[in-house]
């Protein structure tokens, strides 16, 4: 589901070959789940700030500030827009039930400091590719040590593809990943956006480093249930996202939820 231990203390250590103002960020869960300093603890970067003097920083504490989308206002750490030289989005390689994958553009949702951010789900193919285009990534880079599968990004069944993707451009990423997971990317709301908005190069512009059919290892799918189904047309509605996520039906529907998906709480570890 999250960004593996490994890759954040292999990436710490050649980053200290450049500079010691390193800071790994995240925002606390949607609807409160889970707060990003548990986050930091479950993942052992404690220890990173501890060895290397990293700081961690929880964004939903940050100052915000407001970009514009659709005549919506949507938040934004001040800290990225303002205060940093490089930003670095390390994503999963993983399936996601409702926007289909959740690499690069999907992986800045989680920068927005709202536990309540699924609000501005309604208008999420063009929110997403704003953010992206308010705090662009210079440097991306694909974690996929381990893969999700069926029912990313929350359950699903963990594949080992050994892969990671690096690239200097977030449309070049995700257009790649996409490739490597055997998934059309043009079915994928969000890189249609950023298609459109010149964000994502051809094929032909891509400089690759190795042969990409080496890496196509696992073709990844989509398995939604009744209730994926109904959280797919809520997300296109901020009326039935309020009723579903936010109202009282909502521990309802998380009940019913686990049912359908207790079988994919798996692990390869």
């Amino acid at each position: 589901m999250t960004t593996s231990p490994p890759i954040l203390d292999s990436l710490v250590q050649i980053l200290k070959l450049q500079t010691n103002n390193i800071i790994i960020g995240e925002s606390d869960g949607s609807l409160n789940a889970w707060t990003a300093d548990e986050a930091f603890e479950g993942h052992g970067l404690l220890r990173l700030e501890k060895e290397h003097g990293v700081k961690l920083i929880n964004l939903s504490r940050e100052e915000p500030k407001y970009i514009n989308v659709k005549k919506i206002k949507i938040p934004l750490p001040k800290l990225l827009l303002e205060e940093i030289d490089v930003l670095i989005n390390v994503p999963v390689l993983k399936t996601h039930l409702i926007t289909g994958i959740t690499l690069g553009f999907k992986n800045l949702w989680g920068c927005i400091p709202d536990a309540k951010r699924l609000i501005y789900h309604h208008i999420f193919d063009e929110a997403v590719v704003a953010i992206a285009k308010a705090m662009p990534p210079q440097i991306v880079i694909i974690d996929g040590l381990y893969g999700l599968d069926k029912k990313g990004p929350n359950y699903g069944e963990v594949v080992r593809m050994d892969t990671l993707i690096v690239a200097n451009s977030i449309g070049a990423a995700d257009f790649i990943g996409c490739r490597i997971m055997n998934m059309d990317p043009w079915k994928v709301g969000h890189l249609r956006v950023a298609k459109r908005e010149g964000m994502i190069p051809s094929f032909e512009e891509i400089m690759l480093n190795d042969d990409i059919s080496n890496f196509n290892t696992h073709k990844f799918t989509l398995e939604r249930d009744i209730t994926d189904w109904v959280a797919f047309w809520a997300f296109k509605s901020r009326f039935l996202t309020e009723l579903i996520f936010l109202s009282p039906i909502a521990p309802i529907k998380r009940k019913i939820a686990r049912i359908f998906k207790k079988e994919y709480y798996r692990t390869p570890f």
